[in-house]
C-alpha cells in the first residue's frame, strides 16, 4: 500500500530547521501512516487548492481564509500558544467552522472549543530513554538560554549563588523579533560560577552534547507552544525552574517536579502588559523592553529548601509514564488528519 503524501505548510522558523518541533509533534510521528512534508508558507494566494477530502496541514502559520473556498477540503490547524495568546476569541470565533485544530496546550483547545471548532486535545511527551539522564553526583551545572530576555541578569547571578551552581552554560542568543535590549553578556565567573558559553550549533545532537552537564534547567520564555528545549530537561531529569505559564504550567506543578519563579502583577506591569499587546496589533508603538522576573521578587528562603535531585527524579518518572500516553494518542492525530 502506498503511504500518502500529505502537504504542509509553516513558518520559516520551524521549515528552515532553527526548531525541530514538528518534526517531534507531527512528521516523525505520522511516518507509518503517511509522508508529511512541509514547505515555507507562501504568499497570500499561491497555495493551490486542497482536492475534496484532501488533508492540508498548517503549522502554527494560519491558514489563508481563501482556501476555505474548495469544497470539503480538510484544512488542519495545528496552532502554539506563543503565537496565537494575542489573538483574542472573538477573532477565533469568525474562523471557518470547518477548520480541525490540533491542540497541543489547553489554552489553545479552550479557544477552539469556544469557537466550535473540531478540536484533538494531544500531550507530547519525550522519551526519556533517549536522552542521557542528568546526573547528580559531581559538578552543579546550570543552563540558561537568554532568548527573550527573561532574567534580569541580577536574578540570574543571584541564582547561580543560592543554588551554589559550579557551572552556568550561557546561551546569549536571543529569538528573532526580539528587542536588542534583551541580549546581555556576563564576564567569566558569578561569584564562585564559571560561566561557560554555548555556541549556536547546526544540530539538536551537537547543542545537547555541549549542554548535557546540566542539572538544572530554566525553561527561557514566559509562553510555550509545546516548549521542546523544557520538556527535554524534564525527561532527563534536570531540575527545570520556570515562568508559570503555558505550557510550563501544564507539565508541572511546583515543589513535586519543578518550580515556579514567582512574578507579582503589579500596576506597572500590569499597564506594560497592556501596552505589549496594543503594540502587538499596531495600535500603540512598542514600549521599551523590561526583563519579566526580578531578584527582588523571588522567596529565596524557599528556593534554598528545595530537594532538587527528587524533583528532578519526579520529572522524569512522569515523563515515562507520559511518554506511553503520548504514543498511544498518534493513532487517533493519523484519523483526525487522515480520515473524514
Amino acid at each position: 500500500m502506498t503511504t500518502p503524501v500529505i502537504r504542509g505548510y509553516g513558518i520559516d522558523w520551524h521549515v528552515q530547521g532553527r526548531s525541530a518541533a514538528f518534526d517531534d509533534l507531527l512528521i516523525d510521528p505520522l511516518r507509518p501512516y503517511c509522508n508529511v512534508q512541509i514547505a515555507p508558507l507562501p504568499q497570500q494566494g499561491s497555495i493551490p487548492l486542497p482536492g475534496a477530502g484532501e488533508p492540508l496541514i498548517f503549522c502554527q502559520a494560519i491558514p489563508p481564509a481563501y482556501l476555505f473556498d474548495s469544497p470539503n477540503a480538510r484544512i488542519v490547524w495545528i496552532p502554539m500558544w506563543d503565537q496565537m495568546r494575542g489573538y483574542s476569541q472573538l477573532w477565533w470565533n469568525a474562523l471557518p467552522k470547518s477548520l480541525r485544530v490540533v491542540a497541543y496546550s489547553h489554552v489553545v483547545e479552550q479557544r477552539a472549543r469556544r469557537a466550535g471548532l473540531p478540536v484533538l486535545r494531544l500531550t507530547y511527551y519525550k522519551d526519556p530513554d533517549a536522552l542521557p539522564p542528568a546526573r547528580w553526583d559531581g559538578e552543579r551545572v546550570l543552563f540558561y538560554w537568554n532568548r527573550i530576555g527573561m532574567l534580569e541578569p541580577a536574578l540570574l547571578e543571584r541564582l547561580c549563588a543560592e543554588l551554589r551552581i559550579d557551572r552556568l552554560l550561557f546561551k546569549p542568543e536571543i529569538d528573532p523579533f526580539i528587542p536588542a535590549a534583551a541580549a546581555f553578556t556576563l564576564p567569566d565567573r558569578l561569584g564562585q560560577t564559571v560561566v561557560e558559553p554555548i555556541p549556536t550549533v547546526a544540530s539538536r545532537e551537537q547543542h545537547w552534547q555541549l549542554i548535557e552537564r546540566a542539572s538544572f534547567y530554566i525553561a527561557p520564555r514566559l509562553y510555550e507552544g509545546a516548549g521542546m528545549t523544557f520538556l527535554e530537561a524534564l525527561a532527563r531529569g534536570c531540575a527545570v525552574l520556570a515562568h508559570r505559564g503555558p505550557t510550563m504550567s501544564e507539565y508541572m506543578t511546583h515543589g513535586q517536579d519543578g518550580y515556579f519563579f514567582a512574578r507579582r502583577w503589579t500596576a506597572g506591569r500590569v499597564r506594560h502588559a497592556a501596552h505589549s499587546k496594543l503594540a502587538l496589533h499596531r495600535l500603540l508603538r512598542q514600549p521599551a523592553f523590561r526583563y519579566p522576573l526580578f531578584a527582588r521578587e523571588q522567596p529565596w528562603d524557599a528556593l534554598r529548601q528545595m530537594d532538587w535531585p527528587a524533583i528532578g527524579a519526579e520529572a522524569r518518572r512522569r515523563h515515562q509514564l507520559g511518554f506511553r500516553q503520548w504514543q498511544a494518542q498518534i493513532p487517533e492525530l493519523a484519523r483526525f488528519i487522515l480520515d473524514g
